[in-house]
């Protein structure tokens, strides 16, 4: 922490009154306000990202996590350097901002509980003895630490004892899934090193896979409509064609369908989808449940009557879906680093593209968007450059 920063920690004001766990933004607003510097914040973003994978292994077999206390531990496990006492500091500081919740998970504790369980700070504490500055550790350290609790709790706080912590949580972690931890790492190297990267990563922004529009006969609304059988095919396509990338995150919106292909997609890279309702389909009243194909047809008819502003009837306009789909789109950026999925939609895919090709929304409904299909968004920075449309790796030609 920057010496002017420290003195002024006690004037800091909460970024989130009454919250007690800080979310992603939070977490790199207080970087910046706090002045932590470039190197320590790529090593928390790996650390966080680490625990996470850890726990979502540990999910598997049972154990529970709160996976926001561990993302946001990850960030501020280290929050404070170089006063004697920063982890108190740190500590004090979050307590003071209203973030009891996480203010525990930067302070050295004894991991052996009474009852042998695992909980968050164990996790990011492992995670951060496994990552040396911005690189995956060798492990050496863990691997040769004597796990002997006793010996733990009677040394002073040091080198020796946070690697003998760091064996300890490692033993129960491995014996528990059978696993190493080295080799866990080893597998998701790619993954945790592509979150160091702040600025450039690759979205990958998805249509849904096709849906079933009836159940038994009976009309459904079209948050409730399932992937069909075509769907799930679709959704295992993208799964497949992107079980090699290197993701962070998959969001998704709160349709059904949506849900259901993130979490098809989501499969071999370990993650919880996100949702955020603000990448749900445009609300198109009386059409809602209608197949795509039909809701395109009735409002690119619509473009010699004011396309952007025509409302069906107990429907949205496309002005007002683009409101509330262009800021989630932008606010998920914002908050997040490396590769990511976005599972979206017909119709607010073509507004995100637009967007990216800078392209006039009236020319919306020239840009092909099947269901179960890709399109591949470079960013490096602000800068986002459209790699591939649909599938198709010559987008331009589209839309020229």
């Amino acid at each position: 922490m920057k010496p002017d920063a420290l003195q002024g920690y006690l004037r800091l004001q909460p970024l989130s009154a009454e919250k007690s766990i800080p979310t992603e933004e939070e977490c790199r607003a207080l970087w910046l306000r706090l002045g932590v510097p470039d190197e320590v914040t790529v090593h928390l973003r790996m650390v966080a990202e680490l625990a996470r994978i850890l726990a979502v292994y540990l999910k598997r077999v049972g154990l529970r996590f709160n996976m926001d206390l561990i993302m946001a531990g990850g960030y501020l496990h280290d929050l404070v350097k170089g006063p004697p006492d920063h982890a108190g500091v740190a500590e004090r500081i979050l307590r003071q901002m209203g973030y009891a919740g996480v203010s525990g998970m930067v302070l050295q504790r004894d991991p052996m509980k009474s009852d042998g369980e695992l909980d968050e700070a164990d996790l990011v504490f492992l995670a951060g003895h496994c990552i040396e500055e911005d690189r995956l550790g060798s492990f050496d350290g863990i691997c040769q630490a004597p796990l002997n609790p006793h010996r733990y709790r009677s040394e002073n706080a040091g080198q020796t004892s946070s690697t003998n912590r760091a064996g300890i949580i490692k033993d129960q972690v491995e014996k528990l899934l059978g696993l190493s931890v080295k080799g866990i790492v080893r597998k998701h190297r790619r993954g945790i090193l592509t979150v160091s990267v702040q600025s450039i990563r690759n979205v990958y922004l998805l249509v849904q896979g096709a849906v079933g529009f009836k159940a038994d006969g009976e009309y459904l609304k079209a948050q409730e409509l399932p992937l069909c059988l075509e769907g799930v095919h679709q959704a295992e396509a993208l799964r497949d064609e992107l079980q090699d990338v290197p993701l962070s995150n998959i969001y998704c919106s709160d349709l059904k369908s949506a849900v259901e292909t993130a979490a098809i997609v989501a499969e071999p890279h370990l993650l919880e989808p996100r949702v955020r309702a603000g990448l749900r389909e445009i609300n198109a009243g009386e059409w809602c449940g209608s197949a795509s194909a039909e809701v395109h047809q009735f409002h690119s008819g619509q473009i010699g009557h004011g396309m952007m502003h025509f409302r069906p009837h107990g429907g949205e306009t496309l002005f007002e879906c683009t409101a509330r789909v262009i800021p989630a789109f932008y606010d998920i950026l914002n908050s997040t680093f490396g590769n990511m999925v976005i599972v979206g939609h017909p119709v607010v895919n073509r507004i995100v593209l637009c967007q990216v090709l800078g392209l006039s929304l009236e020319r919306l409904f020239e840009l092909d968007q099947s269901y179960g299909r890709a399109n591949h968004i470079y960013c490096d920075g602000p800068d986002m450059k459209l790699k591939s449309m649909n599938g198709d790796d010559r987008p331009y030609n589209l839309v020229n």
